[in-house]
């Protein structure tokens, strides 16, 4: 015994494993050393805790799936952070294995056993389920990787941005933006196509900055007033705000609460790709971490 918390893990000790579905499985001690043990799943998937006598606990888990077939689960885990209900003990598997012990890379416990085994039986059961939960947690994973650069971004800083005068001269006149908004951004395109292309990439991280400060609570609530916020349209008229000019900018940046509610110029989101594909042929890819999406401003947002 010993993951349950009564006594050191021994060879035989059999643990409750619960997969993502709420559905068990299981597994053995195969080998203890000082301070981590060898599991192997075991053949047992049913709707409660395995018992003694439930068939397939004394068969190692094979893999079935493409390239893994007839691998046998078995995982070196550390045990600082053991979970699973103990179940008892099995004496002899009904066939031999070989285990070595390994000082490296050892995974936890609870983070580890069962996982391989859960998605294979998903894959060979519902292959539609698999691959839509398997998208799910992907881009789970990807949001949360998304999260952590933009923290990091907001709290870093900008770093080199372009002189504000020339940022504000190739925007153009506000009044043009909102008097004719495809042909004010057209006219800024042309402008930024007489640049380089770093310049171009300058200007598009300028622009993004300008959008990230006005991404607050403040300035959201303030342009949602008691209604629903519409992270599409909080970023179209934050875009107006940038566009109105840099009066008008410092202005609603330093006072939230002169926001304006009735703007939308989702044009001036697209002028520096187009400069930048008609100077190099090539699309434009950010080389920073700030984002302009809303919520990616976490200070304004935590503040």
């Amino acid at each position: 015994m010993g993951l349950d918390g009564s006594g050191a893990p021994e060879e035989g000790d059999v643990y409750d494993v619960v997969f993502p579905d709420g559905m068990h499985a299981a597994a053995i001690v195969l080998r203890v050393f000082d301070n981590s043990a060898v599991f192997g799943m075991l053949d047992y998937y049913g709707d409660a805790p395995a018992g003694l006598e439930s068939d397939g606990l004394r068969r190692l888990y094979r893999m079935r799936r493409a390239g893994f077939s007839g691998w046998n689960l078995v995982l070196h885990c550390s045990l600082d952070e053991p979970e699973g209900a103990y179940l008892g003990r099995v004496d002899g598997l009904e066939e031999d294995y070989e285990v070595v012990e390994r000082g490296d890379n050892l995974g936890r416990f609870r983070h580890m056993m069962g996982g391989g085994a859960y998605w294979d039986r998903l894959r060979r059961s519902d292959p539609e389920r698999a691959e839509a939960e398997w998208k799910k947690r992907i881009e789970a994973l990807r949001q949360q990787d998304l999260a952590r650069r933009r923290a990091r971004a907001a709290k870093k800083g900008p770093g080199r941005l372009m002189n504000d005068d020339r940022f504000w001269a190739l925007l153009g006149p506000g009044d043009d933006w909102f008097e004719d908004p495809e042909g004010a951004a057209d006219a800024c395109v042309e402008r930024l196509a007489a640049c380089t292309a770093k310049q171009i990439l300058l200007f598009e991280k300028t622009l993004t900055y300008r959008l990230f400060q006005l991404d607050t609570k403040a300035h959201a609530e303030t342009f949602a007033g008691r209604g629903y916020l519409s992270p599409d349209a909080f970023l179209y008229a934050r875009c107006g705000v940038v566009a109105s000019g840099s009066s008008t900018f410092e202005r609603v940046l330093a006072n939230p609460s002169e926001f304006p509610r009735e703007l939308d110029l989702e044009e001036l989101l697209d002028v520096a790709r187009r400069a930048y594909e008609a100077v190099t042929g090539e699309d434009l890819e950010p080389t920073w971490e700030l984002s302009y999406e809303t919520g990616s401003n976490v200070v304004g947002w935590d503040a």
